[in-house]
């Protein structure tokens, strides 16, 4: 008895520790929440790790965190898109793991392209991880929808990046050759909207009822949207807040800049004042400033703004009623002195032309 059990003690451990090893995941799985193994959004694959790896996933997951962290660190980005694609399928419920691999596309990939069409892809790239992939993959988190709005406003439609006109070009083309060919929802696609750009048409009908007409051939156009989307869809306060600050800010920006003008071949586009859409920009401060710090000063620069942008366009009595509305709300010595000393030097606002070589 003893030499068999000297003999079978290994086997004996092993299984031993093999059942509280498969007790051990599955109390881990529980742990981690049933989302990993039930979602019927998780592909074949992912699924497959989630049933191999059992309660080692966690830990896998952690260290390839770690690893992605001195990656980042190094600035070996091609080689964290790898990585950062194996944390997303062991982990396809994070939103920060989505939003990771899709800032690290669009940003730090992005720019060691040696030409624009290149930076283009990469941003695209991004853009589509988050809308095709981390959408669903999410269960439509407002975190994701968040992120990209955030790819919209700041990537496509800001100014940081010095293929900024560029990117603008090449989204106002594959909105006019695929969904809307003047940009307005008149002659959408709603098919196309779906399923290419997973937009509702009826959602972009209600946002412009609130809102405003926008020209969905602009970025800022579909970062609130996305905003908007996330906006109903958030259960905190902070995503909440978010979301209407991109609201107010882009819809600011698009007063200024949200009407675009193309000539027939699409060689160049003109981006000018939008200012149907001010009404609108003033709803969106109005419902952010119970909840937002930052608000407050946002909405009074922009009356300042919209102000000098009337008077220029020769809307003085429009341009009296914001002024009386801004010197309510901030007054200030310049308010003081007057309508017509505050607007005695006019701002000048002219037309973006954007061209692609």
């Amino acid at each position: 008895m003893t030499r068999w059990l000297k003999r079978r003690a290994p086997l004996l451990c092993v299984a031993a520790l093999l059942a509280a090893t498969a007790l051990l995941g599955e109390r881990l799985a529980t742990a981690r929440g049933s989302a990993y193994t039930s979602s019927p959004n998780l592909p074949p694959s992912v699924a497959l790790i989630t049933v191999f790896l059992g309660g080692f996933r966690g830990l896998i997951n952690d260290m390839l965190w770690i690893r992605a962290a001195v990656l980042q660190e190094q600035g070996r980005y091609f080689e964290l898109v790898q990585l950062a694609d194996w944390i997303t399928a062991l982990e396809p419920q994070h939103t920060s793991v989505w939003a990771l691999q899709a800032w690290n596309m669009a940003y730090n990939v992005s720019i060691l392209m040696p030409d624009k069409p290149g930076r283009w892809r990469w941003v695209q790239n991004g853009l589509h991880l988050l809308r095709d992939r981390g959408l669903p993959a999410t269960g439509q988190d407002s975190s994701i929808c968040l992120e990209l709005g955030m790819l919209f406003q700041h990537k496509i439609g800001g100014i940081a990046d010095e293929s900024a006109d560029y990117y603008k070009y090449m989204w106002a083309r594959q909105i006019m050759q695929a969904a809307c060919r003047d940009g307005r929802l008149e002659t959408a696609d709603s098919d196309v909207l779906s399923h290419e750009f997973k937009m509702d048409l009826a959602t972009m009908q209600a946002l412009e009822t609130s809102y405003g007409p926008l020209d969905w051939r602009i970025p800022e156009a579909h970062a609130i949207y996305w905003a908007y989307v996330g906006r109903s869809r958030a259960t905190d306060t902070k995503t909440t807040v978010l979301c209407q600050r991109m609201m107010y800010q882009c819809l600011a920006t698009l007063v200024e800049s949200g009407t675009m003008t193309t000539e027939p071949q699409g060689r160049f586009m003109v981006i000018a004042t939008a200012l149907p859409l001010l009404p609108g920009a003033i709803r969106a401060f109005e419902e952010a400033l119970p909840d937002d710090p930052v608000a407050n000063e946002g909405f009074a620069n922009f009356l300042r703004r919209s102000i000098a942008l009337l008077v220029f366009y020769h809307n003085p009595d429009e341009a009296q009623t914001l002024f009386t509305l801004l010197h309510q709300r901030y007054p200030t010595q310049d308010t003081a002195a007057g309508f017509d000393q505050f607007t005695r030097n006019r701002q000048m606002f002219m037309p973006k032309i954007i061209t692609v070589e």
